[in-house]
């Protein structure tokens, strides 16, 4: 803020010369004594429709008796249409004046204000001040209807002459402009609207810059257009003026914003356009690693996923996943809107949890972050929380084109539920590492010996790490527990039992339980795991003989192949489990807790919840000894399944058939790519699904279109056939000279041909040139022979030297016409010429 005060014209030698007398009372000499400036802001501009209010301020040299003998000059420029009107606020610092009435010339450019009233006692607003801590303050208001500048000066008349004395103080001129809006310019953004979004957000910078204080109430609004949008009142901040307006943002619809000044419209008109709707869906979960867990909600109301992320791990990944209504992934660049809350994070700050580099809210509060998707639909969220405290929980929800994020889709979870992410400390389970059925059976020959295998994880998926041991123990007599210690290494620990009992009847208890050691007092405790019960048992079924298979698997079996690559799963372990469809279930019969080894080449085995390849081991069901897995494969045909347990083998036959329809894809087989002129064109092409195997697709799911000369021979195909091939031919004219288009297509997996959306056909197209082909020659040495192929040169005569030696001259009988010639071994030039013309020279060895 400039403060050019100035006491004028006394020099301070003439004062002195004057005597004491002659000063008293005159201001003593100062600068910065009389400030003006704007009430509110720095700008003095304002529009003709507002009122823009000065302030004065006041020095230390000037005597607090003389302030009310303040004042005010008016020099105007254009139309004499100002007014002003001097006013004071005792209390407040400016906060609310009382203004008197105002003053004004019609007559004459210049005027200046009365003073303010004598104070009365008590003193009230709208009276002289008395006080530095007292403001006083002028209003200047216009009547005209074109833009037109005040100058304006504050001063101390101390003689009541209405002139600006050298002897008294007075302030800097100040210049208010009020402006006529048309004379204003104004640029408009609107920030893309979000479907679904319950307002329209705009923003513009006024050229030159208003004194927002000085403007009428709501002066300056954005007139919103588009679907029921709705204006608002703009508010100035950071150089700009921002405003919103309440709507419902609809999809394929244009929205438009311009700004108003009081009630005109000024500068651009901003317009942004939203895509159609697309999302149907959006689900969120943790990215799966070996520190976090992915956990189903429980299928009830209000009730949330949690997944979880391991106490001290620092970062983590949240996936929002975006669908359309056919359950495929959204484009890239769809907008959305994620809205984090702090529900519990450890003290000292919530700056040290970020998402995608913005800092969480305090707790309690919430953040938003606007993101749109990648090419797979899908939105990354990375999370850094600098301490991993057990506890630290944030909650995820997300909106975009209207759709909330909902994590419980269950049918009795009500509402839209979000994700919440919490730090927690891990925690342990145990379960047999061979029992893949959950059977907790076994079966032993008498008095033989069996090894218990078990296998320690925590809820992230990782093995038991540090000091860890199974102890493992049986009722005294029935078995010798050889090793009921076990180190466990990488999560498991194997003991050995061997059968004592003289009971075959009843089975022996094997009771097994994780310790570990303090690493203090190097003392083993029994470690708390969450699968029911602190022990795990197992129960070994004496029998009198091996493992048998008691009821053979059915001689045959027969389905469809899975849609999906094999993948591989043990839920011992865990992880994340893969889907597989078409199962076929196969049962047999053994004895209980026997063990069964189950060999399918090829093939997915599914025990229990684990997928295996090839080949799996199974245990006797824990009640009837029943066996039970599935098979899947991604060919078609018939596949080998066998089934052991001791000496018995059983094997059973499965065909697969009914090939996949997504993913699939033609070849051209034979199908040539140009041919001649007077030939039969037989085009042959195969369709496949993903994994190759051939699609016997009928008659409502090909079409095949053929453009170009020829005689159709026969008819067009309309199925593939068994083995997915499709076979057509045309008789080509001896002058028929060009090219050929075929186009393929099949309906693909919805099986509709030509669909007007969710269009999945599967094309194939290729253009065969027509008319007369090059001739070529190959030439190859071979034993006491040279082998000459000529291509394209039917009826044409065809002379072969050998080393300069004419060794062939004959006509070529066919299109593709072999030669043969014998000779004597080593290197030999060979040349090739056809009707006259030279078509290949090569040099060969000839063995």
């Amino acid at each position: 803020m400039s403060k050019n005060l100035t006491r004028k014209g006394v020099a301070f030698g003439a004062l002195v010369a004057l005597g004491s007398s002659v000063i008293t009372g005159a201001p003593a000499f100062a600068v910065d004594n009389v400030a003006l400036t704007p009430n509110t802001g720095t700008s003095y501009l304002t529009t003709l429709a507002g009122a823009f209010v000065l302030k004065a301020e006041f020095g230390g040299a000037v005597a607090t008796s003389q302030l009310g003998d303040l004042r005010f000059k008016i020099d105007q420029t254009g139309d004499k249409v100002v007014s002003a009107a001097i006013g004071s606020d005792l209390t407040g610092g400016g906060a609310s004046y009382t203004f008197a009435t105002a003053n004004s010339s019609t007559a004459n450019a210049s005027f200046v204000t009365d003073k303010l009233p004598a104070r009365s006692t008590p003193a009230v607003d709208g009276e002289q001040i008395a006080a530095y801590t007292e403001t006083a303050a002028v209003k200047l208001t216009v009547s005209g209807t074109a833009t037109v500048s005040a100058n304006v000066t504050a001063w101390l008349d101390l003689d009541n002459d209405g002139v600006i004395d050298t002897t008294e103080y007075s302030s800097p001129t100040r210049t208010v402009t009020f402006h006529k809006v048309a004379d204003l310019t104004a640029v408009t953004t609107l920030t893309a609207p979000v479907a679904g979004a319950a307002s329209l957000a705009a923003s513009s910078v006024i050229t030159p810059e208003l004194n927002s204080a000085m403007l009428a109430n709501n002066a300056v609004t954005v007139d919103f257009a588009g679907g029921n949008a709705q204006d608002g009142n703009a508010s100035f901040a950071d150089a700009k003026w921002s405003a919103t307006g309440t709507t419902t943002v609809a999809g394929g619809t244009t929205y438009t914003a311009q700004l108003k000044v009081d009630g005109t419209a000024v500068g651009n008109v901003a317009s942004q356009s939203v895509a159609a709707v697309t999302v149907s869906s959006i689900t969120a979960a943790v990215t799966d690693t070996t520190d976090t867990e992915v956990i189903a909600p429980a299928n009830q109301a209000a009730t949330l996923k949690q997944d979880k992320v391991r106490t001290g791990v620092k970062s983590a990944e949240v996936v929002l996943t975006l669908k359309k209504s056919d359950g495929k992934a959204v484009a890239a660049g769809i907008p959305a809107v994620v809205t984090v809350a702090s529900t519990a994070i450890t003290t000292p700050a919530t700056a040290l949890v970020k998402i995608n580099g913005t800092a969480a809210a305090a707790v309690g509060q919430t953040v938003n972050l606007n993101v749109v998707t990648d090419a797979n639909g899908q939105v990354k969220l990375a999370v850094t929380n600098q301490l991993g405290t057990a506890g630290d929980k944030l909650t995820f929800t997300a909106t975009s084109e209207g759709v909330a994020l909902d994590t419980n889709t269950g049918n009795l979870a009500t509402g839209a539920q979000g994700l919440e992410l919490l730090w927690a400390n891990a925690a342990y389970t145990i379960v047999r590492a061979d029992d893949f059925a959950d059977a907790g059976q076994r079966s032993i020959a008498s008095g033989a010996a069996a090894s218990l295998s078990f296998y320690v994880r925590d809820n992230y998926g990782a093995p038991i790490s540090g000091a860890a041991r199974i102890y493992a123990t049986t009722p005294a007599g029935d078995a010798t527990v050889d090793t009921h210690i076990a180190t466990i290494t990488n999560g498991t620990g194997t003991i050995t039992v061997t059968d004592k009992s003289d009971d075959a009847t009843s089975p022996v208890v094997v009771t097994a339980e994780v310790q570990t050691q303090n690493a203090t007092t190097l003392n083993w405790s029994q470690l708390d795991v969450t699968n029911g019960s602190e022990q795990i048992v197992t129960n070994l079924t004496v029998t009198a003989s091996a493992d048998t298979i008691d009821t053979d698997p059915s001689a045959t079996y027969s389905g469809s192949i899975t849609d999906q690559a094999l993948t591989t799963y043990n839920a011992v372990v865990g992880g994340t489990a893969p889907t597989h469809s078409n199962a076929v279930a196969i049962t047999a019969s053994a004895n209980v807790g026997g063990k069964v080894t189950v060999s399918a080449p090829g093939l997915m085995i599914k025990v229990g919840g684990s997928y295996f390849k090839d080949s799996a081991v199974v245990l006797g069901a824990a009640s009837n000894g029943d066996v039970a897995f599935s098979v899947f494969s991604t060919s078609t045909g018939e596949k080998t399944v066998t089934v052991t347990a001791g000496t018995t083998v059983k094997t059973t036959k499965v065909t697969f058939a009914n090939a996949s329809t997504s993913g699939a894809s033609w070849s051209w087989e034979t199908t040539p790519s140009s041919i001649g002129a007077g030939k039969t064109l037989v085009v042959v092409a195969k369709l496949v699904d993903k994994f190759g195997n051939a699609v016997d697709a009928d008659a409502s799911k090909v079409s095949v279109v053929y453009d170009g000369p020829g005689l159709l021979i026969g008819s067009l195909p309309a199925t593939t056939e068994a083995d997915g091939t499709l076979t057509f031919r045309y008789l080509l004219g001896a002058n028929e000279l060009g090219s050929a288009s075929i186009k393929l297509t099949y309906a693909g997996a919805n099986g509709t041909l030509a669909e007007a959306s969710n269009n999945d056909d599967v094309v194939a197209t290729k253009t065969i040139k027509i008319g007369s082909l090059p001739v070529a020659a190959a030439v190859a040495g071979v034993t006491k022979a040279v082998n000459v192929t000529v291509r394209n040169a039917a009826g044409q005569g065809v002379v072969i030297t050998v080393n300069g030696k004419v060794v062939i001259a004959r006509r070529a009988a066919a299109d593709v016409q072999p030669f043969s010639a014998k000779t004597t071994a080593g290197k030999k030039t060979v040349v090739v010429k056809v009707a006259g013309k030279t078509v290949a020279t090569r040099t060969v060895t000839v063995k």
